[in-house]
């Protein structure tokens, strides 16, 4: 298989898995509204301290900024180690392997989108929580809504993972 056909490949995969990823915040925004709609949320009435809110603010920023950290950081050409670049001398022939250091780069763009993606949808379940607890319609779409543009900001890209191909290349002094 050749290098940019398995690169298509990776990147479809990780198209999809963050297409999962956003499909949840969708759900968790159906599981909330069914469970307005059926009267299961019963929003204790000036009950719950004002420090809650800001609580789950505080983790949703928290969250919002380790992902796009997270996301960069392991995308960052610059800190692909060096057991990435294949031996001096080595052919590769067939599917890309270890030994070609694209199957290490297909895995850390794949990672770094999981990782960042999964902090994103931790976002949107911080708005269900709060949903479910407080019974605030507002904060629960604001988050819902943050975690889905965090999302969205960093589906992944072909350029994305060109760039990183290119910068690798350039490192190998190809």
């Amino acid at each position: 298989m050749e290098e940019n056909e398995f690169l298509r490949q990776r990147l479809r995969l990780t198209q999809i898995l963050a297409g999962a990823f956003i499909i949840s915040v969708l759900v968790y925004l159906g599981v909330g509204r069914v469970m307005l709609k059926m009267g299961a949320i019963d929003p204790p009435a000036g009950k719950v301290a004002p420090w809650f809110r800001i609580a789950f603010a505080c983790l949703s920023l928290a969250g919002v900024i380790m992902s796009l950290v997270m996301r960069r950081f392991l995308l960052d050409p610059e800190r692909i180690p060096k057991k990435a670049d294949p031996p001096p001398g080595a052919t590769v022939s067939g599917p890309p392997g270890p030994e070609s250091g694209i199957s290490f780069l297909a895995q850390r763009f794949l990672v770094a989108h999981v990782v960042s993606l999964a902090l994103a949808e931790a976002v949107g379940i911080y708005g269900l929580v709060l949903l479910l607890v407080t019974g605030d319609l507002w904060g629960f779409y604001a988050l819902l809504g943050l975690a889905l543009l965090v999302m969205l900001a960093q589906f992944p890209r072909a350029e994305t993972l060109e760039n990183l191909y290119r910068a690798f290349q350039t490192r190998k002094g190809i």
